[in-house]
């Protein structure tokens, strides 16, 4: 046996990367290719094309099932996880892990317990933590892992995350990425036993999951933490700790817009309540104290935001009010936020 499965995965930065590695691919390489690149639900599907243009290897899109092929260079679909089992590749639509689907953890972590030592995973360029834990259960399996050096990726917290938290076989500029792996899928697999595994371990502290609000898990391998809920959701500790702040800037906003709404109608309000002939029970003082308190809430959480956004993006002046202003516009534009 020889290393014939490789699984790549990347996220920011990763087009130009994956053009560089899989133009560096030779026709006849003895290995199936497996690449999963954080995508959006609605992403066009140009990159197949885009890669086959440069690569000797056919480049495809995975089916929902098909049998593997040797010499294949097979891709994630969007809004789908790529799975990698005993001679088939199957694109499932199973919960996000890392708050993205397809996520690079179920592909590493699916293609090691099926395929064991003979599994090379690559983390390429991208943010937040994917595929570290994929890449641990790969070393787990007695596969090989390779990182590119953070010095030589567009974004590198995915090759520091890797390199941080797995005993990496190789560190390497994305310029040495394709002749390394042509070297290595030629090579003979170990016959040598599989090194210990680490426990791993359940913790009795309970957490919220972000994407679904049931209670998550806390578990522990290579000293790397992740988080499953009951129904499949899974984050890395920096992953969750996005969608935390996602949600919370989700929610500022819409308080931002409930009592922009409140000032406004207490405001209605009170200028009805002054054009009744009948009078009415509440005087229009009241209204006008409603809104301003809620115009002076309203002022203090455009203030906060304002101060997140210059944390978001810090840069001069002129550029992080724009970022804000065009903040403020999609927000505006949202259905749910319009009076």
């Amino acid at each position: 046996m020889n290393h014939d499965i490789v699984v790549v995965g990347t996220s920011a930065g990763g087009v130009n990367a994956l053009q560089t590695l899989c133009s560096g691919l030779p026709k006849d390489l003895p290995s199936s290719v497996f690449i999963t690149i954080h995508t959006g639900p609605d992403a066009p599907g140009y990159l197949a094309e885009i890669l086959a243009r440069m690569c000797p290897l056919p480049v495809v899109y995975a089916g929902l099932r098909e049998e593997i092929q040797t010499g294949k260079v097979y891709l994630a679909r969007s809004n789908l996880h790529l799975i990698v089992k005993r001679g088939q590749v199957i694109s499932r639509f199973l919960a996000k892990e890392n708050g993205t689907r397809p996520a690079i953890d179920p592909m590493f972590r699916s293609a090691a317990q099926s395929y064991g030592r003979r599994v090379i995973g690559v983390v390429l360029t991208g943010n937040l933590d994917d595929g570290t834990a994929g890449l641990g259960i790969i070393k787990d399996e007695g596969g090989i892992a390779i990182v590119q050096d953070p010095n030589d990726a567009v974004f590198n917290s995915m090759p520091l995350n890797a390199i941080k938290f797995v005993k990496v076989d190789h560190v390497v500029p994305l310029s040495d990425m394709a002749p390394l792996l042509v070297d290595l899928v030629r090579r003979e697999v170990k016959s040598e036993g599989l090194p210990e595994s680490p426990v791993t371990e359940q913790s009795e502290r309970l957490f919220t999951c972000p994407g679904c609000g049931g209670p998550m898990h806390e578990y522990l391998n290579h000293n790397a933490l992740w988080y499953k809920c009951q129904v499949g959701h899974r984050f890395t500790p920096e992953a969750m700790m996005e969608k935390q702040n996602d949600d919370i800037e989700e929610r500022m906003w819409n308080l931002l817009a409930l009592l922009r709404q409140k000032a406004e109608l207490n405001r209605t309000m009170a200028s009805d309540a002054r054009c009744s002939r009948e009078g009415t029970p509440v005087h229009p003082d009241y209204f006008e104290t409603q809104a301003r308190e809620a115009q002076k809430a309203a002022a203090t959480m455009e203030a906060l935001l304002e101060e997140r956004g210059q944390t978001l993006f810090p840069g001069p002046p002129e550029k992080t009010a724009s970022k804000l202003e065009e903040m403020r516009r999609e927000r505006n534009e949202r259905p749910e936020s319009r009076a």
